[in-house]
C-alpha cells in the first residue's frame, strides 16, 4: 500500500444520514475513488504523480457512490 494518495486511490467508509421511515439517523454505505479532473489541465493542473498517476492532497474530490437505503415502494 502506498503511503501517498493518488488519483483512482479507493474510498470506503461510513456515513450518517437522516431517513423519512424509520426516522432516526442511518449508517450509510459510502464507495467511491479519488479524483480530480481539474489536475488533468495543463498549466493549472498537478505536476506531481505518485507510481505514473496525479497525486491527491487534502483538498482533492472523488467519485462517490451512496448505496441508499430505507423502504423503498
Amino acid at each position: 500500500m502506498s503511503i501517498a494518495a493518488k488519483h483512482f486511490d479507493p474510498q470506503l467508509g461510513i456515513d450518517i444520514h437522516m431517513y423519512a421511515m424509520p426516522p432516526c439517523p442511518l449508517p450509510t454505505p459510502h464507495i467511491g475513488l479519488v479524483l480530480d479532473p481539474f489536475d488533468y489541465i495543463p498549466f493549472i493542473g498537478s505536476t506531481i504523480k505518485v507510481n505514473g498517476v496525479h497525486r491527491g492532497t487534502a483538498g482533492t474530490g472523488g467519485l462517490d457512490i451512496h448505496i441508499p437505503l430505507g423502504v423503498w415502494g
